[in-house]
């Protein structure tokens, strides 16, 4: 480490200071009012005492140092280090923080200035001085800064488990969140909320958990990771799925204690959604034939046996009944899609009918047929 300014011999660092003690009540005075007056936020949260006493401690830090020809200490570092610290746990700007800390320096350049005009130091006690200073304001910015960047990020992260936990116990607990706890967070016990449940690719969480954050996805909504999946709460559906890759179950709107019932409404469709390869925003509407054929196994099963394993042999005929009932019972629909002539989607109708006996003019048929297509995922 190199040795601190002026103690080579050409000025006396003590006397230089002695000068610049004796204007530090000044310095600190000044800069406190600078700060009040144009750092808006410190105006309306720091009281002009408690910016003196911090100004004050790290001016003395400095001085001392340079009095004893060092660099600042460990110690002397830690207690630079305590501003940020505090500015951060206050919500304070960073910028207003280093604001306040030009002022401090330039308020010692002044007193500086006026020491040498009225006599007390000569020029090259003043530049020395002042490269003292600068020498010195460095470690303080940059080991308040370094401090305000590391509460930050500790005080975001405690943020993020509180408001994690808070949504894990709307969904989840029958009791909910205390109201106090829900309003704090800008939720209003009067208003109706759905809950809502989305899953991406594997790996893809942490994206979808950020995703679903930015402006205009959710309507007064909080959203948490959950096993994988990104759960959460809002006034209306999320406008969009944002991508091609999700899948968001939804949930019925209600009151804030009946979010628990909602939320397992919305893991149903979500696990129906992924099931049928289905992406989008999706309500229990959405999926309900597909909901009862998951559901309803042994059912669906026996629906199976009948209308789909016969011909297990012959994807074809499965694949074009799938599409008619897609298409509302339209064989030229059906047709396109598949990119064959009507007649053939007809004929493959006709085989279907004559192995199984069933009838795809019938209505009850055609909602078994449905659902054992839907169990087997065609």
């Amino acid at each position: 480490m190199g040795q601190a300014p002026g103690t080579d011999g050409t000025v006396d660092a003590a006397a230089l200071i002695a000068v610049l003690a004796s204007r530090a009540d000044q310095v600190v005075r000044r800069a406190a009012r600078r700060a009040l007056a144009e750092v808006p936020e410190y105006a309306a949260r720091v009281t002009e005492q408690e910016l003196a006493e911090g100004i004050a401690r790290d001016l003395a830090l400095a001085m001392a140092a340079f009095a004893e020809g060092r660099e600042p200490t460990e110690e002397d570092r830690a207690a630079m280090r305590l501003i940020g610290d505090q500015r951060a746990q206050q919500g304070l700007p960073v910028e207003g923080m280093v604001r306040v800390y030009r002022f401090a320096i330039d308020e010692a350049f002044r007193a500086i200035a006026e020491a040498a005009e009225e006599g007390d130091v000569d020029l090259a006690q003043a530049l020395a001085l002042i490269q003292a200073t600068w020498h010195y304001a460095g470690p303080m910015v940059e080991g308040a800064v370094g401090a305000y960047r590391r509460r930050e990020v500790e005080l975001a992260v405690a943020d993020g488990q509180r408001r994690t936990e808070l949504v894990l116990s709307l969904l989840l607990s029958p009791r909910g969140a205390p109201p106090g706890l829900a309003a704090a967070v800008g939720l209003d016990p009067a208003r109706r909320y759905l809950a809502f449940r989305a899953r991406a690719d594997e790996g893809a969480d942490r994206a979808l958990l950020l995703d679903l954050q930015l402006p205009g996805v959710l309507d007064r909504g909080l959203v948490a990771p959950y096993e994988g999946d990104v759960v959460g709460l809002a006034a209306a559906r999320p406008s969009t799925a944002t991508s091609g890759d999700v899948a968001v179950g939804v949930g019925p709107l209600g009151r804030l204690d009946e979010l628990p019932r909602s939320f397992v409404v919305a893991s149903r469709v979500l696990e129906t959604a992924v099931a049928h390869r289905r992406r989008g925003v999706l309500g229990i509407e959405d999926v309900t034939l597909e909901a009862i054929a998951q559901a309803e196994g042994v059912v669906g099963d026996a629906l199976a046996d009948r209308y789909v394993r016969p011909l297990a042999g012959e994807p074809a005929v499965l694949e074009t009944v799938a599409a008619f009932l897609a298409h509302d019972l339209s064989a030229e629909a059906a047709a396109q899609e598949l990119a064959v002539h009507p007649n053939t989607v007809r004929n493959r109708l006709r085989r279907f009918e004559q192995v199984t006996g069933a009838s795809l003019r019938a209505v009850r048929d055609l909602a078994e047929v449905r659902l054992a297509l839907l169990r087997v995922g065609a």
